[in-house]
């Protein structure tokens, strides 16, 4: 379920205030919207492409055009018609400016299934410290010469330390702390 459409969250009148609930603040809900999909297929490209509709994102951003497209050539009412989420693959891919020779999937879905069948694959254990990449480019990218200091995520010392209160994901009850350069979830226990 969408956080943005489920019947709680709202459009706030004021500033939001943390000491109180959601549900006790002035505003207008978000009316909840249940979706159902005959297949995690068709949720994912439905994800993507509202974002599109939402103008948030930009197609390249979720896909490759030829790979969801029925046809390059809009229709007759000059929109684009889409395959059906069953008959997609995400299969093309670019090149990058910053990797010379190198070509990778276009667009943030056939990233995401990428990390899911790599996280499948490894019995979704975390991957060993060792081979972790670490630093300010964790994707291996090359270090801008304009780039400045690595920042710890806000609240979090250099050193790893909690330097206040730590963010927190209360809907599963998880803190957040930094471990080797990346914020770790841990289960919060009931004394904290």
């Amino acid at each position: 379920m969408s956080d943005e459409l489920n019947g709680i969250n709202r459009d706030l009148k004021q500033p939001y205030d943390a000491s109180l609930p959601i549900t006790d603040q002035i505003g207008v809900v978000r009316t909840r919207v249940v979706r159902r999909y005959p297949s995690l297929w068709a949720a994912i490209f439905d994800s993507a492409i509202s974002r599109i509709y939402l103008g948030v994102h930009w197609r390249f951003d979720a896909f490759a055009s030829k790979d969801v497209l029925a046809s390059m050539t809009p229709d007759a009412n000059g929109m684009n018609v889409y395959k059906s989420p069953a008959n997609i693959k995400y299969s093309t891919l670019g090149p990058r400016s910053d990797r010379p020779g190198q070509l990778f999937p276009i667009g943030g879905v056939p990233l995401g299934i990428e990390v899911a069948n790599d996280i499948f694959a490894n019995n979704l254990k975390p991957t060993p410290v060792a081979k972790q990449p670490s630093g300010r480019n964790k994707s291996g990218d090359v270090p801008s010469s304009t780039a400045g200091p690595s920042m710890p995520p806000q609240g979090i010392k250099a050193n790893g330390e909690d330097a206040g209160a730590k963010p927190k994901d209360a809907a599963n009850g998880l803190s957040f702390v930094a471990q080797n350069g990346s914020m770790t979830p841990q289960s919060r226990g009931s004394d904290q």
